[in-house]
This record gives C-alpha cells, sequence and structure tokens, in this order.
C-alpha cells in the first residue's frame, strides 16, 4: 500500500540540493569546489549571537513556543524594522519561521486554492513551483531581463493578467465576463501596474482601486461613463489630504469616486486589508 500521496509523487527531486551534495562528496575526495547552489553563509555565527543562545538555554529556554515566535523575539523585530528600515509593523503582524522555505510555503498554503494560477518571475528559485504545485496551484512563469533588474515590467504583466489570466478565469468559473463586473486595485508597487493597465485596457475592467496613495486624474481616464467605480485609498499616516482632494476633483467632474483613510495607519497590511473590506463592499452590494 502506497501511504505517499500523488501531488507528492509528481514532486521533482530538488535541484540545489543536488548540487549541494554532488559538491560535498567532490570535498569529501579532496577536491576544490566552490558550491554556489545553497544560499548558506561561508562565515561562521557571530560571537554574541553564540553566546545569547547558550545564555539562553542555560537560563531554561528549551520549551515549545508560540508557533508565531516568542512576543519578545517578535518585538525586537518590530522595533529594528521601524528603526532601521522605516516600516511600522507591530509584534502581532510579525511571524517568526524557521527559514525562507517554511515562511513562503506558509504564505502560499494560506493564500493559494486548487485550480489558482501564480505568477512566477523567471529565472527563479527553483523550489517555487513545487511548492505552488503542493498547494494545488498551477505555475505561470514570466521572462524577466537583465536590463530591467530582473523584475517583471508592467508590459509584461499586463500580458499575462490580460491575455492569459483573465480568459482562464472566464473559461474556467462562472464569471460575468463584461467590463463592469471585474475590477483592478493595486497596493504599494502594485499600484502602478493597476493605474497603468486600467487606463491602457479600459475595454477589460470596469472598476479601478488604489490602496496605497495613489490617484487617478480626470484627464487621464476621459470619459466618466468608462469607470463604474473609482476608489483611492492610504493610511491615516500617509498622505490622505492628497487622497481627498484627488475624491473631490474626481466627484466634481462626474466620476463615482470614493475615498478611504485607514485612521492611525501608515504603509501597511492593515491600511490595506481594510482598503480591500471597504472597496469589496461597494463592488459586491
Amino acid at each position: 500500500m502506497e501511504f505517499i500521496s500523488d501531488c507528492a509523487e509528481s514532486l521533482t527531486p530538488s535541484l540545489t540540493l543536488a548540487v549541494t551534495n554532488k559538491a560535498k562528496e567532490m570535498k569529501a575526495r579532496g577536491e576544490q569546489v566552490y558550491g554556489l547552489a545553497g544560499g548558506e553563509p561561508d562565515k561562521d555565527t557571530p560571537e554574541n549571537i553564540k553566546k545569547a543562545a547558550i545564555e539562553a538555554l542555560n537560563n531554561g529556554a528549551t520549551k515549545y513556543t508560540p508557533s508565531v515566535g516568542l512576543p519578545q523575539l517578535r518585538q525586537a523585530i518590530s522595533d529594528k524594522l521601524k528603526r532601521d528600515n522605516g516600516l511600522n509593523y507591530t509584534a502581532d503582524q510579525i511571524c517568526v519561521c524557521s527559514g525562507a522555505k517554511p515562511a513562503v510555503y506558509t504564505a502560499l498554503r494560506a493564500t493559494i486554492s486548487d485550480g489558482d494560477e501564480v505568477i512566477i518571475p523567471s529565472p527563479y528559485w527553483v523550489s517555487y513551483p513545487s511548492m505552488v504545485e503542493l498547494c494545488g496551484g498551477t505555475p505561470v512563469f514570466v521572462e524577466t531581463k537583465a536590463e530591467n533588474g530582473w523584475k517583471i515590467t508592467a508590459e509584461e504583466f499586463e500580458k499575462v493578467l490580460v491575455d492569459e489570466l483573465v480568459p482562464y478565469i472566464d473559461s474556467h468559473f462562472r464569471t460575468l465576463t463584461d467590463k463592469y463586473s471585474r475590477a483592478m486595485a493595486g497596493l504599494s508597487m502594485g499600484g502602478f501596474e493597476t493605474h497603468l493597465i486600467t487606463l491602457r485596457r479600459p475595454e477589460v475592467f470596469g472598476s479601478y482601486g488604489l490602496l496605497s496613495g495613489g490617484i487617478y486624474k480626470p484627464e487621464e481616464i476621459g470619459d466618466p461613463n468608462r469607470a463604474k467605480l473609482i476608489f483611492l485609498s492610504c493610511g491615516g499616516k500617509e498622505m490622505p489630504d492628497r487622497i481627498e482632494e484627488a475624491v473631490k476633483t474626481l466627484k466634481d467632474a462626474g466620476y463615482n469616486a470614493v475615498s478611504h483613510v485607514s485612521p492611525a495607519t501608515g504603509h501597511e497590511f492593515l491600511t490595506w486589508r481594510r482598503a480591500l473590506h471597504t472597496m469589496a463592499q461597494l463592488l459586491f452590494k
């Protein structure tokens, strides 16, 4: 009797581990090898970290921890992000994982449903496709270029979204296929792609949302009937006056525009969750 699932059987072995193990075998034979497959640092763990770990063990820090990490560790990470990176995340918004792979896989498992397509920029970490497939998703690869910093350009993303993903959804699910039944919204850097694509492809989307402080101007859109809804939002610590002014200008020009300002938040997930919740109620009322 087989105890391995069909999904697990379909996975291919990790190329990273295969190359790493090959390098170790060659080193064991006395050959000079430089292994470039794994991302393991070639330096030893700093002494202060070693001493702190030993001290914690000697003080009895050997019991089970909360699944999201020790509270004091999460608070330390929160303080670091604010101090060094200018990012405002509270300790309850932080989850500590045992490595990058568990973190990515957990995020995918929490967001992917069977049949979902997941865009992966290529070249990519070799584990990404297998992670997506284990979660029941289908990897969709987008080739990137060195001259673009190996990032997906708005045009490349537009092609995958409009020419491949939207038709796939319409053909595999029960959807209303007219433009006014479709909406596109973007947060953070995704707001740039949303702004660009909704203006370039007005025949595809009927409602637009910019969730991180971006705005539309009447002269960009043209005919007020082109958009069923324009939703602009940001955190209260960002640029609320700019959002409110942009919405007022759109309304004065005849557009159905709505603003949302998340109280006491900045450029963070809580801002975007509140915005998406508010916009969804307008779309599905």
